[in-house]
């Protein structure tokens, strides 16, 4: 964390308590401000939220990454992440009454805006069961006290929500400490919430709906995380700098999402997840008709994993991370047992979705050799060749970018300058 990230997070509580006051806004998570907030998820509700989200930028600066959903608008910053929720909805279908919460909204002992007792307790409940589809066990006090304290309006906000049938059955397990029973009963809930729409306001709802789904369209054609892979000889390090990375993106929120080599939609891999093969260049390469076929299958493989799972991932803001890409076939043809020469093997991979980041790790050979001998000295000297002059290609030659990472130093100085790469690629910054 910078040190401009660590002046923010030390005035956080404060910063986020004058926003909450003076805006209008509520503050629905967290619950506790009183320890460290760093590292966590605030939630703030407010139906006008594009100007309320210009306002956060005015007080923590420009966020490395921003997603703007239909029913939430995403910041992510070095210290944490602030959602702000212009409504309270499941896929278009509305399970509270934004209007009605932030009007009879109050502000706290701690200072916050928050919602009332049983506004508070329908959230906790119904965000995670609709989202999530489970039921979270932090909330169950809150949820308890929203039917003893203030049960005849959570009933009623219940009864808004899902129709009298699922209110009453709800209200039931909260008043016996059995909320977590929900979680069995997801799906009737959904279509219940469903259901109840429609009745209440059709037109207004099927126009939710449609909202909805064309953002999330429109955010899988150009999502909002960058998918990178990381290259390099066996030696380099690739599994202990992709731990670290992850790690570290996962101290800021940002999830992530890992593959080997390929998708592995088709036909799973082989190799261990770590990549570490017992002698990967002791078969002989196959003949021109089968890496043909192996090429064909690679750019299948690619084409239907990752649009049908991997890009889903990268529209609900992780980032795609590869070990080892399709460009490795041909820089080790070898490991692959490909023998259909570099220039099919490079035709192919026009077809293969392309990373936005590809990070090339790279150390003398003698540094490597000390780590692993998986090859011989010339044959490792002959890669580390091939992959500097493909990191060092000219940029017109590809549609990503292509970073030389010198591996032969502390593995925190290596993460270091790979999460500043990710945080200046223009896939983050917006």
């Amino acid at each position: 964390m910078g040190n401009n990230s660590i002046r923010q997070a030390e005035q956080l509580g404060p910063q986020i308590r004058s926003l909450s006051g003076k805006n209008g806004v509520v503050l629905l998570r967290p619950h506790d401000v009183s320890g460290d907030l760093t590292g966590g998820d605030t939630d703030f509700l407010d139906s006008r939220g594009g100007r309320f989200g210009k306002k956060i930028e005015d007080v923590f600066g420009i966020p490395l990454a921003k997603v703007e959903r239909q029913y939430v608008h995403q910041r992510y910053y070095g210290w944490g992440q602030i959602d702000v929720l212009p409504c309270l909805e499941w896929n278009g279908f509305s399970y509270a009454d934004e209007g009605r919460v932030l009007r009879e909204a109050r502000v706290a002992e701690d200072g916050f805006r928050r919602p009332r007792t049983s506004d508070d307790a329908v959230i906790s409940w119904l965000t995670s069961l609709l989202w999530g589809g489970f039921f979270k066990e932090k909330y169950a006090e809150v949820i308890e006290t929203g039917a003893r304290d203030d049960g005849e309006a959570m009933k009623a906000a219940l009864e808004w929500a899902l129709g009298a049938e699922w209110a009453g059955r709800m209200m039931d397990w909260a008043k016996k400490s059995l909320c977590h029973e929900s979680a069995s009963y997801v799906g009737e809930i959904r279509q219940a919430l469903a259901w109840a729409a429609w009745r209440r306001e059709p037109m207004e709802t099927f126009s939710n709906v449609v909202l909805h789904w064309a953002r999330e369209f429109k955010i899988h054609l150009s999502p909002p995380m960058p998918f990178i892979a990381f290259l390099g000889p066996d030696g380099s390090g690739k599994s202990t700098v992709i731990d670290g990375v992850r790690d570290r993106l996962k101290k800021r929120r940002v999830g992530s999402v890992m593959l080997h080599w390929r998708p592995g939609f088709i036909r799973p891999g082989t190799e261990p997840p770590g990549g570490t093969v017992e002698d990967p260049h002791g078969k002989p390469p196959r003949g021109l008709v089968s890496s043909i076929l192996k090429i064909g299958l690679l750019v299948a493989d690619w084409q239907l994993g990752y649009w049908l799972r991997y890009r889903h991932q990268q529209a609900k803001a992780k980032i795609v991370i590869s070990d080892r890409f399709y460009d490795d076939l041909f820089l080790d043809p070898k490991r692959y047992r490909y023998g259909g020469g570099e220039r099919l093997a490079r035709l192919g991979g026009k077809a293969v979705p392309q990373p936005d980041l590809i990070f090339v790790l790279h150390a003398p050979a003698a540094a490597i050799f000390a780590r692993k001998q998986e090859v011989s000295f010339e044959e490792l000297e002959s890669q580390l060749g091939r992959y500097e002059a493909y990191a060092e290609g000219l940029e017109n030659e590809s549609q990503n970018r292509r970073c030389l990472i010198n591996v032969d130093r502390s593995i925190d100085e290596i993460v270091d300058e790979v999460i500043s790469i990710i945080e200046e690629s223009p896939k983050i910054i917006n």
